[in-house]
């Protein structure tokens, strides 16, 4: 079964296969120049985190100073590009690091941007262009981030959810190398009752956190824990993080909250997101409304998110857009990343709105989904009762 229907065409096709070719243009660009004259982009982290293990101090990638150094030695470096993720992201970090850095980054970036479009085609049959033009995806090939693999992990295990959920636990726990992105799987699998797919989960977690150690030994761990509260202090405490980060916690600072205010504002949305997913999973739903409630709803739950990590997102777009009756609010939350993205290249923080994408897909969802149950309900209430 697949978990997603297929409608022959999706709207703004031709506008989105334009945006396609302008964005694919954009990153062909900036990957040439970065070929020519290396600078410093989000994939120099993992990069040099990677050199780092394979030298036999994967510790040290989580020493600033002994980070950036490797960062430095492929071009121009500027602030601090700090090693912000768990060991088992280093087992994905050391292939990275076995070709020169700017054929790394050509090579990764394409090819995740095509396993990317291609997962998203084959659940989605017809939206190629809506997949290379959205924009999040967009972002991971300008900057060079691992977001598109994170998005392509989720989408190929909610894949594979209703034919082989042992299968899709055991790719959702890869998501641990960016655990932000996996903190509402509990709460799904728990609401929908997915004990096979939970068992593959909590599997591929310990096997990879075992394997990271086994490969790289404890002292990563030990480095990571100890660096953590330094980390935490330089991302939350920056006045970049208020506009660049698209968090609810980032919002709230941008405009004027207090850090101890922020942080209670997004655990009451973290707590509204977790109700929303377990009524929805718990609830007589087709899986593949599940699924899209889920990726909406993972955006509102960590105060740590960037707009690369949503690439998930296209998941509720494309499942509202089957439904053809929401293509302007569509087009108006599609507006509003692209406006995050001009902020953050113009760096003229005009406004930090981009928690209101991921609000309003599960405003719509859920308004897509609610009428269904009460006529459901209301249907069964007029059946004859017995006497």
């Amino acid at each position: 079964m697949r978990i997603m229907r297929q409608f022959p065409a999706f709207p703004f096709t031709r506008t989105c296969r334009a945006l396609a070719y302008a964005s694919l243009f954009l990153c062909a660009l900036s990957f040439f120049s970065n070929l020519l004259h290396p600078r410093q982009m989000d994939f120099v982290n993992f990069w040099a985190a990677g050199k780092l293990a394979l030298s036999g101090h994967a510790a040290a990638a989580y020493n600033i100073a002994a980070h950036k150094a490797v960062q430095a030695s492929v071009g121009a470096t500027g602030g601090i590009m700090a090693f912000l993720y768990p060991p088992p992201m280093l087992i994905f970090a050391v292939p990275m690091a076995l070709l020169p850095y700017t054929l790394s980054v050509g090579f990764c970036v394409t090819g995740l941007f095509i396993l990317y479009v291609m997962m998203v085609e084959r659940i989605w049959h017809g939206s190629r262009w809506q997949a290379a033009a959205f924009p999040p995806a967009v972002v991971n090939g300008l900057v060079g981030q691992v977001g598109l693999m994170t998005g392509t992990v989720f989408l190929a295990a909610a894949h594979q959810l209703g034919k082989r959920p042992f299968l899709s636990g055991l790719m959702f726990g890869c998501l641990i190398i960016k655990p932000q992105l996996a903190l509402l799987l509990p709460v799904a699998f728990l609401a929908g009752r997915e004990w096979r797919a939970f068992g593959g989960a909590a599997c591929s977690v310990a096997a990879l956190l075992v394997v990271s150690w086994l490969i790289f030994g404890e002292q990563p761990y030990l480095s990571m824990f100890k660096a953590t509260p330094a980390y935490s202090a330089m991302v939350f405490d920056s006045p970049l993080a208020a506009y660049k980060m698209t968090s609810i916690y980032a919002a709230a600072r941008f405009w004027g909250a207090g850090a101890s205010q922020a942080y209670a504002l997004q655990m009451l949305v973290a707590a509204g997101a977790a109700l929303a997913v377990w009524i929805i999973w718990r609830g007589p739903y087709e899986l593949s409304a599940k699924v899209a409630m889920l990726a909406a709803a993972t955006p509102l739950v960590s105060p740590y998110l960037f707009l690369y990590d949503a690439v998930l997102l296209i998941s509720p777009f494309l499942w509202l857009a089957e439904r053809r009756n929401t293509k302007g609010g569509l087009v108006v939350l599609w507006l509003l990343m692209i406006l995050h993205i001009v902020e953050n290249w113009a760096a003229w923080p005009f406004a930090n709105l981009m928690p209101l994408v991921p609000l309003a897909l599960v405003t719509m969802i859920w308004r897509q989904l609610r009428p269904k149950v009460v006529a459901s309900s209301a249907r069964i209430s007029e059946l004859p009762q017995p006497a």
